[in-house]
């Protein structure tokens, strides 16, 4: 069993930042075949996949008598995620291009965040994997 990892780069405003898939080969070409009604055949390679998706997020403020203590962070879901995908035919020498819209209801979600005292955060990576059916996200 093969996974193939897909870095890409989601831009969002100003702010952007990583999102990482997890997959076993061929789970993409797969959800394309299921949702567009296409066969695909061993000369055709996944050229790129683009990611645009809405990611929920918590802030935290720990109180205590004396004031604030720490602020924090936590990625609590994503939704609207949309794969955009181009597949190169090596045979027909074409490429071609799918829209795929990703259902993550029923994934896991994970946060790595650490405390800070400046109050800045900026969420900076999501992995989302198709196999444990986890999003896992990470702040600095």
């Amino acid at each position: 069993m093969m996974t193939e990892i897909f870095v890409v780069n989601n831009h969002n405003g100003n702010d952007s930042f990583d999102v990482d898939l997890f997959f076993e080969n061929d789970y993409i070409k797969e959800l394309v075949k299921e949702k567009h009604n296409v066969e695909f055949n061993d000369t055709n390679e996944i050229d790129t996949i683009s990611v645009q998706l809405k990611a929920e997020w918590t802030f935290f403020i720990e109180m205590k008598s004396w004031g604030v203590k720490t602020l924090s962070v936590c990625l609590t879901g994503v939704k609207d995620v949309y794969c955009h995908v181009n597949i190169y035919d090596e045979d027909n020498d074409t490429e071609l291009e799918f829209e795929l819209e990703l259902d993550l209801s029923e994934f896991e979600v994970d946060t790595e965040t650490q405390d800070k005292f400046n109050g800045q955060y900026r969420l900076s990576n999501i992995q989302i994997d198709f196999q444990d059916k986890t999003i896992y996200g990470s702040f600095e």
